[in-house]
């Protein structure tokens, strides 16, 4: 199959999920073509792309098209054989999320129980880690440090609380500022005794952060997160306790459930890409 997967932009987690899946389909014997809306096309919008992104599409030769993100999807609809995946719940406009998934039906992929339980039609894959890259490297880790990776938009991740509760408690706020390779992100979470990640949103409701599982495979002794509540994890059930729960945190081992791998995620997707013809309501529709 040919499959082209489309992407608002590298950085970050659904970056990491294609760079993730690329080689195994390829391996496979898969050809796999990828377009970032900011990083090729440069346009930073929904409307600033629209029509551009659907031109660019037009180009291509694709049996496979797979969005990873709603808002690219949006630009999308009535291409054919079109998929879609969502990481995470949309909170500035969350009608037109609703609206993708409801028209993609049975084509939406979703990364999270809470978003399979939004979109029950939706196929419900779980994201991975590459254990061979993100390992514990068995180094000294720097006494009272806290790990903080950012993402473009701080206000989301409580950036400024975080800051503020390590500094009450004299801790060695450290981050990475969006610029590490994923090598030096594996030395990152190797250096820290404490990762702190808390997305906005009721707990789970943003899907999966992809750091918290990497932390766990690199042994990060302790970690302080909103999601992944049925994990060994020192879990945040409300913002206003994260200072408590930082205080009091304590070094867990985890045990990464075995169908979070990136080989079952691929082996899944490309499974239901083979059953193309049994689409929904634009299983017809051909490009124009």
């Amino acid at each position: 199959m040919k499959i082209l997967i489309v992407l608002v932009r590298w950085k970050g987690g659904v970056g990491r999920v294609v760079s993730s899946i690329k080689p195994l389909i390829e391996k496979k014997g898969h050809y796999v073509e990828v377009i970032s809306r900011e990083d090729d096309l440069k346009c930073f919008s929904l409307k600033q792309s629209f029509f551009k992104l659907r031109k660019e599409v037009k180009k291509r030769d694709y049996d496979i098209l797979y969005t990873m993100d709603w808002s690219c999807a949006l630009a999308l609809l009535g291409f054919k054989n079109h998929y879609c995946g969502f990481m995470g719940l949309e909170k500035k406009s969350p009608f037109l999320q609703n609206f993708v998934g409801f028209v993609m039906g049975s084509k939406l992929f979703v990364l999270a129980d809470p978003l399979k339980k939004k979109y029950p039609k939706a196929t419900l894959i779980y994201p991975g880690v590459d254990k061979s890259i993100f390992k514990n490297l068995r180094k000294k880790r720097i006494k009272n440090s806290v790990g903080f990776v950012n993402w473009i938009n701080k206000k989301e991740y409580h950036y400024d609380k975080v800051k503020r509760v390590a500094k009450e408690l004299g801790l060695d706020l450290r981050e990475d500022d969006m610029k590490l390779s994923r090598k030096d992100l594996v030395d990152f979470l190797n250096s820290v005794e404490m990762l702190v990640t808390v997305p906005t949103g009721s707990p789970g409701a943003l899907g999966w952060n992809l750091t918290l599982l990497e932390a766990m495979a690199c042994g990060v002794p302790k970690i302080v997160s909103t999601l992944g509540k049925d994990f060994n994890i020192n879990y945040v059930e409300n913002l206003n306790n994260l200072k408590d729960v930082m205080k009091n945190a304590k070094a867990t081992k985890y045990k990464i459930p075995q169908e979070f791998d990136w080989n079952i995620h691929t082996n899944k997707l490309l499974e239901v890409f083979s059953k193309k013809e049994n689409g929904g309501w634009l299983r017809n529709v051909k490009n124009k």
